[in-house]
């Protein structure tokens, strides 16, 4: 038994508590996230860049998440710290949101958040295998994706009546205030000493820092390039084509990087070397990206163009959830009688492009 499952069971308790507080404060904010930075924009000005909020987030999240787990490898014991101050990124980064005078300020704060999904999805989760047996771990951690699921469906359906009832920078309130509490609750918990946790310690070099840098320089440019390119800084010109060169820079460094640490690199040779690896990892980047860019289109498209309500965005965002509640057992299935997923992840890739053109064609 290690000394996070010898901690007293109400300190154990309340770790957990703090780690699903923390989901619920995501869940509720991943579902308004696109009604929300839409209405902001159109309230406080910025619909040219507000994308870039998400897109920050998202860089500091791959940027932050194996920093997460490299610290929380090397030293068990910082888990409880890493947590509370992940939680508290969050708050600030919501509440910043919530009193923003311009949509500047919520795109920088998005930073903020990389550092809240980090703390989450790399740190709660492995707290929780951390402080309890397997079976009662798996147990709590399917409970997880049981919450991340329902999220997907009534999340945006449930934020978007609350935004229309109380208004944008209220939610937001209301989500900062739940991360808060978390932290707090995370404070409460269980807490070891460095000594104690040494025996789950895993020895390890230095961090990629190079890596990181550059992967952080190319993950930026690229996306202010993408982000901006239709608007403030137009695909062409001169500063657009400084952010493209940049970008390729920063991927030259990576590669170079790659090749100089290989296994010690932010991003592990291995994972490039295997194929099944590879190709999953390419095709989970390209699913999550047009689902982001779909899930961000339709509320903006709904609240700019047919003068919708936040309600009627999160319904439509609900109803595209939906189908994953029967493919998700029938993919399962057919994986089982395949014994591989080539064939679907194939059919999905197709069916997603299907959609999408019938998006495209429709709208």
């Amino acid at each position: 038994m290690t000394c996070f499952e010898r901690a007293p069971a109400n300190k154990k308790r309340l770790t957990l508590i703090a780690v699903f507080v923390m989901l619920f404060a995501s869940v509720l904010q991943s579902g308004t996230d696109s009604v929300i930075l839409a209405l902001a924009a159109a309230e406080i000005g910025g619909t040219e860049y507000y994308a870039l909020a998400k897109s920050f987030s998202s860089v500091s999240a791959a940027v932050l998440m194996p920093m997460f787990a490299y610290l929380g490898a090397k030293d068990p014991s910082r888990k409880r710290s890493l947590f509370i101050w992940s939680a508290l990124a969050g708050a600030v980064c919501i509440f910043l949101r919530a009193i923003a005078t311009h949509m500047a300020i919520i795109v920088a704060a998005g930073i903020l958040h990389g550092m809240f999904s980090s703390g989450l999805y790399v740190i709660g989760y492995s707290i929780i295998r951390d402080i309890y047996d397997q079976k009662t771990a798996a147990k709590y951690l399917g409970f997880v994706v049981t919450m991340n699921s329902l999220g997907t469906l009534i999340g945006p359906i449930v934020s978007g009546v609350m935004i229309d009832m109380l208004g944008w920078r209220i939610v937001c309130h209301i989500i900062w205030i739940i991360a808060l509490v978390s932290a707090l609750l995370g404070m409460a918990g269980v807490k070891v000493t460095k000594e104690d946790a040494a025996e789950l310690a895993v020895e390890t070099g230095s961090f990629d820092l190079s890596g990181t840098i550059s992967l952080s320089v190319f993950l930026g440019a690229i996306s202010l390039f993408l982000a901006l390119g239709s608007s403030l800084i137009p695909f062409g010109s001169t500063t657009s084509n400084i952010l493209l060169v940049v970008s390729l820079v920063g991927l030259v460094g990576l590669i170079l990087t790659i090749r100089k640490k290989g296994n010690n690199c932010i991003i592990p040779v291995p994972v490039l070397k295997d194929r099944n690896t590879l190709i999953l990892t390419i095709n989970s980047f390209l699913m999550n990206f047009s689902l982001i860019a779909i899930f961000f289109f339709i509320p903006s498209y709904i609240l700019y163009v047919l003068n919708g309500s936040a309600t009627q965005s999160g319904l439509t965002t609900t109803l595209l959830s939906i189908p994953g509640l029967f493919m998700g057992p029938i993919y399962s299935r057919m994986i089982a009688n395949k014994g591989s997923a080539r064939g679907v992840l194939t059919i999905g890739m197709i069916l997603r492009v299907v959609v999408h053109a019938a998006f495209i064609f429709i709208l």
